[in-house]
């Protein structure tokens, strides 16, 4: 994806199928919370990578997962 297009409160899917909820972007720097399989328990809460890579590792926007 384009780095321009990742937004925050948006969910992005890898081409593993991890669900990726981006939570801020600082700096050009996404914090985003990994969830397993498209949902469920958080895997990786609050990981930050920069932007460019978040974009280049995601395929798609999904619907975010249900608490």
């Amino acid at each position: 994806m384009k780095a321009y297009s990742i937004l925050v409160g948006k969910c992005y899917r890898t081409s593993s199928g991890e669900v990726r909820e981006a939570s801020s972007n600082v700096d050009e720097e996404i914090t985003y919370t990994a969830y397993e399989n498209g949902g469920g328990q958080p895997k990786v809460p609050g990981r930050r990578v920069p932007l460019e890579r978040f974009a280049r590792e995601v395929e798609g926007e999904v619907s975010c997962p249900q608490p």
